[in-house]
């Protein structure tokens, strides 16, 4: 009996234990920041582009990549990446919108590659992306009702919150998901812990989206394995008109705009329509 007893203390505090670390490290799991010596930009690349410094609110420097159109006339696509930093698939996306006539303008957040500051977390990487808006303005003194916000996965949660703070035109959300609370759920191991009660990165996308009232287009590859396909399609359907979904057949979380090139320009040439704008 005592034997059992103590077995059962011991999972209980296993589990509790299990629970903290969750609860304190859970920023470890969702961010993996790299730091590079060199710009990810491809040296391919077929377009001219500026290395900028983007100081933050707290004394930070982001290190961001402007991409200049001269057909643009303003036009803009502020760009934010996904959890695991710039890949080689987002250069491909920010050629694509360069060569629809928009200027982009992407960044670092604090952590990844030669950007400044702590290890990210939601409320820092919120901070980041209001100084990436701060930056356009200021600096190429750029117009709200030009500027477009592109999020590839957690770059889409976070172009969402920069969208309920600051006034934009229009977004373009890429194998995002809804919210982390329904992220974390997916994976079985989790719904053994209170994850409702755990989750301090919350990254609720579901409670703010049906707050914007700005043309948003969705598109989600069907063979994604990181973000499950059903994410954009419930995200649709609490955001209000006017909105867009396009599935794209075979896409996975990191090859969309090489499998989906067409849908890209779809969305884009969409967005234009809702907002008037001559492309």
């Amino acid at each position: 009996m005592t034997a059992f007893i103590w077995i059962g203390a011991a999972n209980i505090v296993l589990y509790f234990g299990i629970c903290l670390l969750l609860y304190f490290g859970q920023q470890y799991i969702i961010f993996e920041p790299r730091f590079q010596l060199r710009d990810p930009v491809p040296a391919d690349l077929p377009l001219d582009y500026e290395t900028v410094a983007i100081p933050t609110g707290d004394d930070q420097t982001l290190t961001g990549w402007w991409f200049p159109c001269a057909e643009s006339d303003g036009k803009t696509v502020l760009f934010f990446h996904g959890n695991g930093g710039f890949e080689e698939f987002n250069f491909r996306t920010i050629t694509i919108l360069h060569c629809l006539g928009f200027a982009v303008l992407a960044f670092n957040y604090r952590g990844y590659g030669r950007s400044e500051g702590k290890f990210p977390n939601e409320k820092r990487v919120y901070e980041d992306a209001c100084a990436g808006y701060d930056f356009l303005r200021q600096r190429y003194r750029i117009q709200p009702n030009n500027l477009l916000l592109y999020g590839h996965s957690l770059g889409g949660a976070i172009a969402i919150e920069l969208a309920t703070r600051y006034p934009v035109a229009g977004l373009f959300l890429e194998s995002t998901f809804a919210s982390m609370l329904e992220m974390s759920i997916t994976k079985t191991y989790m719904q053994f812990f209170p994850i409702d009660r755990i989750l301090n990165q919350r990254f609720d996308s579901r409670y703010k989206i049906p707050h914007l009232r700005i043309p948003i287009f969705f598109c989600h590859g069907t063979a994604d394995e990181t973000v499950p396909s059903f994410m954009s399609p419930r995200l649709m359907a609490i955001a209000n008109e006017p909105k867009h979904l396009i599935m794209v057949e075979g896409a996975d979380h990191h090859n969309l705009p090489a499998v989906g090139s067409e849908t890209l320009q779809e969305g884009i040439q969409w967005l234009c329509q809702k907002l008037q704008w001559q492309n």
